[in-house]
């Protein structure tokens, strides 16, 4: 890919906090990039990556100009790193993520592989935990959380509020 000073800086709503405009914006002056901004409006800031349109419009301007998508973190582009990732990989373009500058096209499938481990992990250990706390019921014992809360079963204490 030939080295371009434009870019497509993107911004979802959830995550545009004023320090995070700063910081891509300082981001692209100190990299004397010309951006093309693509901001997410607030109704379509909850949808999937690939549903929103500013996010669609910013890979295809991207597509078509050879330049890279720039975002202050991986969370611009999806609620989870690896939802990010995935979004990121199968997109096809150049990115820069201010805040992971070591991810790039080159290797997002290494970066998606690592954070489907993560994700497996957080996931094991919650099973784990939940089957712990089953176990402690099961012996007729209430168990503490680390809240300090007394609890008898799991769920919602009230059927009409789950």
């Amino acid at each position: 890919m030939k080295m371009s000073t434009m870019t497509a800086a993107y911004l979802r709503p959830r995550d545009s906090k004023p320090e995070n405009l700063k910081e891509l914006k300082a981001y692209i002056k100190s990299s004397e990039l010309s951006p093309t901004w693509f901001r997410e409006t607030d109704d379509h800031r909850s949808m999937r990556p690939e549903d929103r349109p500013a996010l669609g419009r910013a890979v295809e301007f991207c597509k078509n100009k050879n330049v890279a998508l720039s975002a202050v973190c991986l969370t611009q582009f999806a609620t989870t790193k690896h939802e990010a990732l995935a979004f990121l990989k199968s997109a096809g373009v150049e990115f820069n993520v201010i805040e992971s500058p070591s991810i790039n096209r080159n290797n997002v499938a290494l970066a998606l592989d690592i954070a489907l481990d993560d994700v497996k992990e957080v996931a094991s250990r919650s099973k784990a935990s939940l089957e712990k706390i089953q176990a402690q019921f099961a012996n007729g014992k209430a168990h503490v959380s680390k809240a300090g809360n007394m609890v008898s079963k799991l769920g919602s204490p009230d059927p009409s509020l789950a």
